[in-house]
Protein backbone atom coordinates (compact mmCIF):
# COMPACT_ATOMS: atom_id res chain seq x y z
CA UNK A 1 0.00 0.00 0.00
CA UNK A 2 2.61 2.68 0.96
CA UNK A 3 4.10 2.06 -2.77
CA UNK A 4 0.75 2.52 -4.28
CA UNK A 5 0.61 5.78 -2.07
CA UNK A 6 4.30 7.08 -2.74
CA UNK A 7 3.88 6.45 -6.64
CA UNK A 8 0.86 8.05 -7.45
CA UNK A 9 1.54 11.81 -6.28
CA UNK A 10 3.97 12.18 -9.13
CA UNK A 11 1.05 11.16 -11.30
CA UNK A 12 -1.31 13.48 -9.79
CA UNK A 13 1.44 16.45 -9.22
CA UNK A 14 2.06 15.91 -13.20
CA UNK A 15 -1.78 15.80 -14.39
CA UNK A 16 -2.23 18.97 -11.93
CA UNK A 17 -0.20 21.41 -14.48
CA UNK A 18 1.06 23.22 -11.09
CA UNK A 19 4.77 24.22 -11.53
CA UNK A 20 7.54 22.48 -9.41
CA UNK A 21 8.14 24.88 -6.38
CA UNK A 22 4.77 24.99 -5.74
CA UNK A 23 4.30 20.81 -6.70
CA UNK A 24 6.83 20.94 -3.67
CA UNK A 25 5.22 23.15 -1.39
CA UNK A 26 1.76 21.61 -1.48
CA UNK A 27 3.39 18.15 -1.43
CA UNK A 28 5.31 19.20 1.70
CA UNK A 29 2.40 20.85 3.53
CA UNK A 30 0.14 18.11 2.92
CA UNK A 31 2.52 15.49 3.82
CA UNK A 32 3.44 17.23 7.28
CA UNK A 33 -0.37 17.96 8.03
CA UNK A 34 -1.40 14.15 7.51
CA UNK A 35 1.75 13.15 9.54
CA UNK A 36 1.00 15.36 12.44
CA UNK A 37 -2.84 14.12 12.26
CA UNK A 38 -1.16 10.53 12.58
CA UNK A 39 1.20 11.25 15.24
CA UNK A 40 -2.03 12.85 17.26
CA UNK A 41 -3.78 10.14 17.10
CA UNK A 42 -1.18 7.46 18.68
CA UNK A 43 0.45 7.58 21.95
CA UNK A 44 4.09 7.82 21.05
CA UNK A 45 6.72 9.00 23.51
CA UNK A 46 8.38 12.58 22.95
CA UNK A 47 11.73 11.97 21.69
CA UNK A 48 14.73 13.31 22.97
CA UNK A 49 16.68 16.55 20.95
CA UNK A 50 19.83 14.08 19.86
CA UNK A 51 16.74 12.14 18.22
CA UNK A 52 15.15 14.97 16.85
CA UNK A 53 18.41 16.30 15.36
CA UNK A 54 19.06 13.07 13.53
CA UNK A 55 16.23 12.52 12.55
CA UNK A 56 16.09 16.06 10.96
CA UNK A 57 19.18 15.40 8.83
CA UNK A 58 17.36 12.58 7.25
CA UNK A 59 14.36 15.42 6.45
CA UNK A 60 17.06 17.87 4.84
CA UNK A 61 17.85 14.52 3.18
CA UNK A 62 14.32 14.18 2.02
CA UNK A 63 13.80 18.07 0.92
CA UNK A 64 16.46 17.54 -1.09
CA UNK A 65 15.63 14.77 -2.77
CA UNK A 66 12.45 16.02 -2.63
CA UNK A 67 13.41 18.99 -5.09
CA UNK A 68 14.82 17.00 -7.30
CA UNK A 69 12.09 14.74 -7.89
CA UNK A 70 9.60 17.55 -8.02
CA UNK A 71 11.52 19.64 -10.59
CA UNK A 72 12.43 15.99 -13.04
CA UNK A 73 8.41 15.66 -12.14
CA UNK A 74 7.13 19.04 -13.41
CA UNK A 75 9.56 18.77 -16.81
CA UNK A 76 7.23 17.47 -19.64
CA UNK A 77 10.60 16.70 -21.78
CA UNK A 78 10.87 13.52 -18.78
CA UNK A 79 9.20 10.71 -19.08
CA UNK A 80 7.13 9.57 -15.85
CA UNK A 81 8.18 5.83 -16.80
CA UNK A 82 12.01 6.56 -16.53
CA UNK A 83 11.23 8.26 -12.65
CA UNK A 84 10.33 5.02 -11.56
CA UNK A 85 13.73 4.33 -11.64
CA UNK A 86 14.23 6.60 -8.32
CA UNK A 87 11.79 4.45 -6.51
CA UNK A 88 13.49 1.32 -7.23
CA UNK A 89 16.76 2.88 -6.13
CA UNK A 90 15.11 3.69 -2.77
CA UNK A 91 15.01 0.14 -1.61
CA UNK A 92 18.79 -0.69 -3.20
CA UNK A 93 19.94 1.95 -1.04
CA UNK A 94 17.87 1.13 2.03
CA UNK A 95 19.15 -2.59 2.01
CA UNK A 96 22.76 -1.53 1.39
CA UNK A 97 22.42 0.90 4.24
CA UNK A 98 20.79 -1.20 6.59
CA UNK A 99 23.66 -4.03 5.95
CA UNK A 100 26.65 -1.49 6.42
CA UNK A 101 25.64 0.58 9.30
CA UNK A 102 22.75 -1.28 11.03
CA UNK A 103 24.34 -4.43 10.89
CA UNK A 104 21.52 -6.40 9.58
CA UNK A 105 22.10 -9.72 7.58
CA UNK A 106 22.95 -10.01 3.98
CA UNK A 107 20.78 -13.13 3.29
CA UNK A 108 21.01 -15.11 -0.48
CA UNK A 109 17.64 -13.54 -0.83
CA UNK A 110 18.43 -10.06 -0.45
CA UNK A 111 21.35 -10.18 -2.06
CA UNK A 112 18.86 -11.41 -4.98
CA UNK A 113 16.63 -8.47 -4.42
CA UNK A 114 19.55 -6.17 -4.98
CA UNK A 115 20.76 -7.69 -8.05
CA UNK A 116 17.24 -7.86 -9.42
CA UNK A 117 16.93 -4.22 -8.11
CA UNK A 118 19.88 -3.20 -10.48
CA UNK A 119 18.71 -5.14 -13.05
CA UNK A 120 15.04 -3.20 -12.56
CA UNK A 121 16.54 0.04 -13.38
CA UNK A 122 19.21 -1.14 -15.96
CA UNK A 123 15.89 -2.17 -18.11
CA UNK A 124 13.61 0.96 -16.90
CA UNK A 125 16.04 3.35 -19.08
Amino acid sequence: MCGVLFGTWPLFGRRSGITPPWMGIVVAVLTAIIVVCGVRTSDVPKPQMNQIMLCALGGIANGFGMLIVIRLVGDPKVGLIPLTIIGVTIPFVSTVVAVLFFHESLTATRAAGLALACVAVWLLQ
